[in-house]
């Protein structure tokens, strides 16, 4: 597939798909390869792009000027990635988007304001999205498209989540309180930005632009994966801490966060988007306090910005009348 994907980018760059029009390939094959080659060039593009800015994908306004030139690699990334709901003899069934009505969602908003439909969050609450777009374009007709975000974002307000994070030391914990909190593949990302690394090589971005989407980094997240573009966490306090309990003597955190709404990604995408979010190594019969885990854990696109940081209380075992038991310990708090 990835040689295919480089065939046809390697076709429309040197010109060879005009040529090919004069030799026995069909048009429409030629169409087929020509869409294929752009789309892998675009995305060449946003990795680019998100390697240098080093921001959350969907808060960079660079990426949605250049979204903004390509309604059709929207188009097609919508149709890939996310379903749509219809309601039939009282139940709700996912179907998947039409090319009619990706066209008429594109005029209905303009291809500035349609560059936000890559955004899994805009996705899920694209009727919510619309009625919101229609009064701030009336009060901000030139106002960017990343702008309209920021403003719909804050209309949705924020969420407090939780985050355990165990063995790790206090250092750690407190460059996080005050830097923000990334997940794995952004610690380095100045570094990766230095070196003319190929899309191959970046496969978490790599996917997000040009492979299986955000799914597809929820589906391959582990906490321990270099690559992963995705921060675990939980809006049940009691749930997190299970996971700032240390292991062999060390210390162990738990982060509150306050996270905008747009950004966090839930189980109730299942119905809002089609999305199959349960995680192969963490099934249904899995409960926490009567509670499958699914339903348990929310998922955030790295990164969490500072001001999200709010509290991190340090867990350790102390000396307790002869006994080692877990205890708070210190406290680092806006």
């Amino acid at each position: 597939m990835r040689f295919f994907r480089l065939s046809a980018a390697l076709l429309v760059a040197t010109g060879v798909v005009q040529v090919a029009y004069g030799t026995s390939l069909c048009p429409p094959l030629i169409d087929a390869l020509a869409r294929s080659g752009e789309r892998a060039i675009i995305a060449r593009q946003l990795v680019d792009l998100s390697l240098k800015e080093g921001v959350h994908p969907f808060h960079d306004a660079e990426i949605y000027a250049l979204l903004e030139k390509h309604p059709d690699f929207v188009a097609a990334y919508v149709k890939k990635h996310y379903q749509r709901f219809r309601l039939s003899e009282n139940r709700a069934t996912s179907v998947p988007w039409r090319d009619s009505d990706l066209e008429t969602l594109r005029k209905s908003v303009g291809d500035r304001d349609f560059s936000l439909f890559v955004d899994p969050g805009i996705m899920a609450r694209r009727e919510e999205f619309l009625r919101f777009r229609r009064e701030f374009r009336d009060a901000n007709p030139t106002a960017s498209a990343l702008e309209l975000r920021s403003a719909f974002s804050d209309h949705l307000g924020t969420i407090k989540l939780y985050r355990g994070i165990s063995d790790v030391d206090f250092e750690t914990a407190k460059s996080i309180f005050e830097q923000g909190m990334r997940a794995n593949f952004f610690t380095d990302i100045k570094e990766r930005a230095k070196l003319p690394t190929p899309a191959s090589q970046e496969p978490s971005l790599e996917n997000l632009w040009n492979g299986d989407g955000v799914l597809g980094e929820i589906k391959k997240k582990t906490l321990t994966d270099d690559h992963s573009l995705i921060i675990p966490v939980s809006p049940y306090k009691s749930f997190a801490e299970t996971f700032a309990r240390p292991f062999h003597g060390g210390t162990g955190f738990l982060f509150e966060l306050e996270v905008p709404s747009l950004d966090v990604y839930d189980y109730s995408f299942q119905r809002t988007l089609g999305w199959d979010y349960d995680q192969p190594t963490k099934k249904k019969r899995v409960l926490f306090d009567g509670m499958p885990f699914p339903q348990l854990e929310s998922l955030v696109l790295s990164p969490i910005d500072p001001g999200g940081v709010n509290a991190v209380t340090e867990w350790r075992y102390q000396d307790v009348d002869g006994k080692q038991q877990l205890r708070p310990g210190r406290v680092l708090q806006k």
